[in-house]
């Protein structure tokens, strides 16, 4: 019993280490919600190129919108069509970006909207 509470405490311990050393930092990632909504309202963008998942495309030219998930070294960014809803949309990953990806390894939310940006174009 004795060996088994401090093995819990470095387990609970490095569990803390490993979620508090997140590529984006939380306050980061809740920003990330203005290229998917403006308010109430999502935002429609225009696909500037094919993009499949399996046998699923949506060309270039479609009018699409986004929606952006965030793990510990990586960003995802799907495009679904914007006649679709959200929960009920056949997403395709349009952007897959790693922290590698990004210079110096640090996030940054200028060169992410870049990415994001040579993908969709917002419509006006």
């Amino acid at each position: 019993m004795k060996k088994i509470i401090p093995l819990l405490f470095l387990s609970a311990l490095f569990l803390f280490a490993v979620s508090c050393s997140t590529f984006v930092k939380e306050n980061e990632a809740e920003k990330l919600v203005k290229y998917e909504k403006s308010g109430d309202q999502f935002i429609d963008y225009t696909l500037l190129q094919d993009v499949k998942t399996g046998d699923h495309l949506i060309k270039k030219g479609e009018k699409v919108r986004i929606l952006i998930t965030v793990g510990g070294d990586w960003i995802k960014v799907y495009v679904y069509r914007a006649d679709e809803e959200l929960l009920l949309s056949r997403r395709n990953l349009a952007l897959y970006l790693f922290e590698d990806d990004f210079p110096d390894k640090k996030y940054d939310p200028d060169f992410l909207r870049e990415k994001i940006y040579e993908v969709v174009k917002p419509l006006q």
